[in-house]
C-alpha cells in the first residue's frame, strides 16, 4: 500500500466515521413549524401549519405569501435543508395580500427542538457504512472498491441528508447531498461493472463509460437548471429546488439494469458467481429506490433496502472481494453470532421485566425470569453454531465432519487394507485434492 492510498483510505475512514457519528456530533433537530404549499415556481410560496396542533410561528398566518425573490442567499440555502439546529433564523419576506395591512413586511422565525427523535439515529444506513469501511481497508479489487463506494453513497445519504447542522455548515449542506452523495452510488455501480468486465469487452467497457457520462452530464444540467435560479433569484422555471428529477432517476436505474445484463453475459465462469451476488445486491436497491420512487410506499421498500445489504455482505463474504482470513474467521464470526444472542437476551429480558411481571415483583420472580431466559438461550445458542459452521464454513465443517468420522470409525477396521484405503480416500475428499498417497518407509531403509 502507497502513501497516496494509506492516505485515501485514513480519509475515507475519517469521513464513515464522522457520518455515523452525526447523531452524537449534531445537535437536536429543530424545525420551522411551518409548510411551504408550493415550490418556489413563480418566485413565491404560501405558508400553511404542519398540523392543527402546532401553531405558525409568532407574526405568521394561514396562507401568508413569501416573496422568494426577495429572501437573501444564505435563507435560501437554509431553507433547503429538512432538519435544521434550533434557533436556525430564517427571515421570510411576506408579500402584500388581503388581511396584511399594517403588518410587518419582513418576519423572522426561528427552528424549535424537535420532540420527535425517532429518525435521529439512522440505525438503517449504520450496516452499509461498516460494511463499506471494511472493504476500504481489505478491498482487493476494482469491484471491491467499486461496492465501497456505492456503499458509502446508500449508507451517508440520509445522515448528511437529515443531520441538524449549525451555521455555516447548514449552507452547503444540501447542494453536498445533491451533487455528490447522491452520485457516489451511480459511480460506484459504474466502478463494479468496468472491474466486473476487466479486459474481456472493450466494446461494452466503452459503451458503459460513454452512457455514464452522458448520465451525469443530464443530471448536473437538470440540477444547475433547478438550483441555480432559486440560489440566485428566489424562483426556479422547471422543478423544484434540491429535489431529485424523477425522470433523471429512472434513466439511471434503467441505465444499470440494462448494462448489469449485458455484463454479466460477457464475463468469464470464474468471475460470474461473485458477479452474481454483486450485481442482485445493487439490483435489489435499484429497486427498492424504485419502490421510493414511484409507489411511495412507507415501509415496503425496506424489504429489498435489507436484502440488498444482506447479498452485498454475502458476495463480501463468500466470494472473494475481501481476503477470506480477515472477514471470515471464526473469531469474527462467532464474536457477532455472541453479540447477537447476548443483546437479545437482554431485550428480551427487560420486556418480559417490564411489561409482562413489571418493576415491583418479588426477588425469587426477578431472578427466576432471567434464569429460565438464559436456559433458553443457551439452548438456542447451541443450535446456532452447527447453523453458523454450515453457512460461513461449510467446506471446512465437512471436512473436520469427515475426518472426525474417520477417526472413531477407525478402531473398529480390523485389517489395514480397508483401514488404509479408507483413509486415502476420506482425506483426499476433505483436502478436495484429487488424490493422496501413503508411504511406507521400513526401519531397515532409515
Amino acid at each position: 500500500m502507497g502513501r497516496k492510498g494509506l492516505a485515501a483510505r485514513i480519509a475515507a475512514t475519517v469521513a464513515l466515521l464522522l457520518v455515523g457519528g452525526l447523531p452524537w456530533l449534531a445537535p437536536v433537530p429543530g424545525d420551522w413549524q411551518m409548510r411551504w404549499d408550493n415550490g418556489p415556481v413563480a418566485g413565491s410560496v404560501v405558508l400553511s401549519p404542519v398540523s392543527d396542533r402546532v401553531p405558525l410561528p409568532e407574526g405568521l398566518r394561514a396562507g401568508d405569501v413569501v416573496d422568494t425573490t426577495a429572501m437573501s442567499v444564505r435563507d435560501r440555502l437554509v431553507s433547503g435543508n429538512p432538519s435544521v439546529a434550533p434557533g436556525t433564523a430564517l427571515v421570510l419576506p411576506l408579500a402584500e395580500s388581503p388581511g396584511r395591512e399594517g403588518a410587518r413586511d419582513r418576519v423572522e422565525v426561528r427552528a424549535v427542538a424537535d420532540d420527535d427523535l425517532s429518525g435521529r439515529y439512522p440505525w438503517r444506513e449504520w450496516p452499509f457504512l461498516l460494511l463499506a469501511l471494511l472493504l476500504v481497508w481489505k478491498g482487493r479489487d476494482r469491484v471491491a472498491w467499486g461496492v465501497a463506494l456505492l456503499l458509502a453513497g446508500v449508507g451517508m445519504l440520509a445522515p448528511v441528508l437529515w443531520a441538524p447542522l449549525a451555521s455555516p455548515w447548514n449552507l452547503p449542506q444540501r447542494l453536498f447531498v445533491e451533487y455528490v452523495v447522491r452520485l457516489m452510488a451511480a459511480f460506484g455501480a459504474l466502478m463494479v461493472l468496468l472491474g466486473l468486465l476487466g479486459h474481456h469487452a472493450p466494446r461494452l467497457s466503452r459503451a458503459i463509460k460513454l452512457t455514464h457520462v452522458a448520465l451525469f452530464a443530464l443530471y448536473y444540467v437538470d440540477r444547475l437548471g433547478r438550483d441555480l435560479p432559486w440560489i440566485l433569484h428566489g424562483q426556479t422555471t422547471w422543478g423544484e429546488p434540491f429535489r431529485p428529477s424523477i425522470p433523471v432517476t429512472l434513466a439511471f436505474l434503467a441505465n444499470f439494469l440494462v448494462l448489469a445484463t449485458l455484463t454479466s453475459r460477457r464475463i468469464d465462469a470464474a468471475s460470474r458467481l461473485r458477479a452474481r451476488w454483486v450485481l442482485l445486491g445493487i439490483a435489489l436497491y435499484v429497486i427498492s429506490v424504485l419502490d421510493a420512487v414511484l409507489l411511495r410506499s412507507q415501509h415496503l421498500w425496506l424489504v429489498p433496502y435489507t436484502l440488498s445489504l444482506l447479498a452485498l455482505a454475502y458476495a463480501t463474504l463468500r466470494h472473494k472481494l475481501v481476503p477470506t482470513t480477515f472477514a471470515i474467521s471464526r473469531t469474527v464470526v462467532y464474536g457477532v453470532v455472541v453479540a447477537l444472542i447476548v443483546g437479545a437476551f437482554a431485550v428480551v429480558e427487560d420486556l418480559v421485566s417490564s411489561l409482562a411481571i413489571g418493576r415491583n415483583a418479588g426477588l425469587a420472580l426477578q431472578l427466576g425470569v432471567p434464569l429460565v431466559l438464559g436456559i433458553l438461550f443457551h439452548r438456542i445458542h447451541g443450535k446456532v453454531e452447527p447453523l453458523v459452521e454450515r453457512v460461513f464454513f461449510r467446506q471446512r465443517f465437512e471436512a473436520e465432519a469427515r475426518l472426525d468420522r474417520l477417526a472413531h470409525e477407525s478402531a473398529y477396521i480390523a485389517h489395514p487394507g480397508p483401514l488404509v484405503a479408507r483413509a486415502l480416500r476420506d482425506v483426499s475428499l476433505a483436502l478436495r485434492t484429487p488424490g493422496v498417497a501413503a508411504i511406507s518407509f521400513s526401519a531397515a531403509s532409515r
